[in-house]
């Protein structure tokens, strides 16, 4: 057997590092003296190191590693590693994504936007009445992610006639986007469709995303001040010269 001095120079750990292992239960020596609690360790034990160091290099925590270690049922290694490799990936997307927002943010002006810009506020029946494909959406889920699954989701089974709408409500059991729809010419068994009533509505076209939260500001402002009653919200985005702009409506109650 081997001193935990001489084991630690085997798998190139410091000896801090096997005790500390040997604390939390992760990785324990063959054999302690019970006169001095010298640790020892066996050669068989160099694999079942190596293996958690693997493990850990890959960004699995600790515990996780514990829990992989100790299954008495036979885990694969390669499941293990292709499920590491898939949230590595979503790490990657999300960092990319903080990268490009830092990136905006260096090429855009530092000085204060103006909270009281005012938009042009219009009422009109801004919601036609007609055919929807639609579907629901679960609460906190990324936007990117609830279109790709609509038109997964619509696909060929129906000719959409308009760009997509996202509804939202002012409900407290509600959170976020509500759902997602567009008009259809045509029903589909295989799909959820309903007939969307004409809805009269504030509507507001903001000029750019950046002023996305003035715009609804303005419109809860112009509701209250003028005692109308909110029901859902409507949300679409369209493009204007090569400029995303965000058609927002109000429905009134």
């Amino acid at each position: 057997m081997y001193t935990i001095g001489e084991f630690a120079i085997i798998v190139k750990l410091n000896k801090k590092t096997i005790r500390y292992y040997d604390e939390i239960g992760l990785f324990q020596p063959a054999y302690i003296d019970p006169n001095n609690q010298y640790r020892y360790y066996k050669r068989e034990q160099i694999n079942d190191l190596n293996r958690i160091i693997k493990l850990k290099e890959t960004g699995i925590s600790l515990e996780q590693v514990k829990n992989i270690t100790t299954d008495s049922e036979d885990v694969s290694m390669k499941d293990i590693y292709n499920k590491r490799l898939s949230e590595i990936e979503l790490e990657i997307e999300k960092l990319k994504k903080q990268q490009d927002n830092i990136k905006t943010l260096l090429s855009t002006s530092h000085a204060e936007r103006n909270v009281n810009k005012e938009f042009d506020i219009s009422k009109g029946y801004y919601i036609e009445q007609g055919l929807i494909v639609y579907q629901k959406t679960e609460k906190q889920k990324d936007i990117h992610d609830i279109i790709n699954n609509f038109y997964n989701y619509a696909g060929n089974k129906v000719k959409l006639s308009s760009g997509h709408f996202f509804k939202r409500s002012l409900d407290d059991n509600s959170d976020g986007i509500s759902e997602i729809f567009a008009y259809t010419t045509n029903a589909s068994e295989e799909l959820d469709i309903k007939t969307q009533t004409k809805e009269l509505c504030l509507r507001i076209l903001c000029d750019s995303i950046e002023n996305r939260d003035l715009a609804y500001a303005s419109l809860f402002d112009y509701a209250k001040n003028n005692n109308i009653v909110v029901g859902s919200i409507y949300e679409r985005y369209k493009m204007n010269d090569g400029k995303m702009q965000i058609e927002i409506m109000f429905g009134i109650v």
